[in-house]
């Protein structure tokens, strides 16, 4: 039986952009079709790019032109199917290097300037940044407005607050503020930063799967036992290469960490909770990392550089050099653990009692906002049962109230009929 012929994937119709262009000079990459302009009825040209999104996924780019009447139009359209999760994503912006974000809006998303006011409802496909993205907003809300002016004047002045702060947004004099991307698709995105860390980028998924996801597979691991009065904090320093590396480590879905020397900070919750090593723990990172801010499967040549400006590149390329430099024992640097419910673990390498020179521990007050994210301000740990005790007594006196309401009643109403 003859050797079965290799399977055509995705990949080799949706490149990134880098890749076609280092590519076969030959090879035609923009398909183009004649199709009917809308606009004056004759026939446009229409053009099409397959092309890949480094760190997001398969797209179409398309571009429709008319000779004849001057019309032309673009948009993206996501080649995959319906994501089995939706997509939300909050931007703050703190600089004008923000405007500069990516932005890849699918058919299907809703966009939202919370500070504006302004919702944009789903329409047509774009591939944008954020200054592009309310530079057309405004400009389409200006398009109208003189002919609102005679129209709707009692709309006009509120339509032109919202035009005002928008500019002012542009001109960079409104920060900070915020956008949201809502895609029930899951086809939208908003470019990651190296800043994001400290929580500046969100994003949010359902954590339902999906029953044709039949592969799908996690692991966490959860903690138990009694919420201690204090959090704990602690601080290991990695100075021995592959010996400290392959220390066990248990870090909680609640603690927080963080490599001064690396420039890396995981909120809590990030990992979930991991019982691994050392090693094992920044590789997960990385990988997580790399996967977001470069192509996932990184075989592509462009390495997630076609999207990427080359300051940018730069920063990340030196932030995953040092990580990995860290992962292979070439440099010293130091982990800190900061657990509200002093639940996670590092294995120490000397034998009980005796400390570990290299880890130091710290039990500190839990903050306000630790208490609340944890849902301790509103509980109510001691006194409790004589609160159910006055509790009952009050729900019998009631009780008794109404019977006694009841009789009272009952006897007008024999009264009544004696009468």
């Amino acid at each position: 039986m003859a050797a079965s012929e290799s399977k055509t994937t995705p990949s080799d119709f949706f490149q990134a952009i880098g890749d076609k262009v280092a590519g076969d000079d030959d090879q035609k990459v923009v398909e183009e079709i004649e199709s009917l302009c809308m606009n004056c009825g004759k026939n446009g040209n229409t053009r099409l790019l397959l092309t890949s999104i480094p760190y997001f996924r398969e797209i179409i780019l398309m571009s429709f032109s008319c000779e004849e009447c001057g019309f032309a139009n673009s948009e993206v359209q996501p080649a995959g199917s319906i994501q089995p999760k939706g997509t939300y994503y909050e931007l703050r912006l703190t600089a004008m290097e923000d405007f500069a974000r990516q932005v890849v809006k699918s058919d299907t998303a809703t966009v939202k300037f919370i500070e504006l006011d302004l919702e944009v409802p789903a329409g047509k496909g774009q591939l944008t940044n954020v200054e592009g993205l309310l530079s057309t907003i405004i400009n389409d809300l200006e398009f109208g407005q003189e002919a609102r002016k005679e129209q709707m004047p009692e709309v006009y002045p509120k339509i032109a607050e919202i035009i005002a702060k928008g500019r002012a947004m542009l001109e960079g004099s409104s920060f900070p503020f915020r956008v949201t991307v809502d895609d029930p698709a899951g086809n939208s995105f908003i470019t990651p930063d190296l800043k994001d860390g400290v929580g500046k980028w969100e994003k949010h998924e359902s954590s339902s799967c999906p029953p044709s996801a039949t592969t799908y597979r996690s692991n966490d691991v959860k903690t138990g036992g009694e919420i201690p009065e204090k959090g704990e904090k602690i601080v290991i320093s990695i100075s021995n290469g592959a010996v400290d590396l392959a220390r066990d480590i248990l870090k909680s879905e609640t603690c927080a960490l963080e490599c001064p020397e690396l420039n890396l900070a995981v909120n809590p919750g990030t990992l979930g909770g991991r019982f691994t090593t050392i090693e094992g723990l920044l590789t997960q990172v990385r990988d997580d990392l790399r996967s977001q801010i470069f192509e996932a499967n990184g075989n592509s040549a462009s390495s997630g550089g076609d999207s990427l400006i080359p300051e940018e590149k730069a920063k990340w390329e030196e932030f995953f050099g040092g990580l990995d430099a860290a992962i292979n024992g070439e440099r010293p640097f130091t982990i800190v653990l900061t657990d509200p419910l002093a639940s996670s673990f590092v294995q120490p390498l000397v034998d009980p009692p005796a400390p570990d020179p290299q880890i130091k521990r710290e039990y500190y007050d839990r903050t306000d906002e630790e208490e609340e994210e944890l849902g301790l301000k509103d509980m109510k740990v001691e006194g409790y049962e004589e609160d159910a005790a006055a509790d009952a007594a009050a729900a019998s006196a009631e009780k008794t109230e109404e019977e006694k309401k009841g009789a009272e009643f009952d006897k007008i109403l024999d009264a009544n009929m004696g009468r």
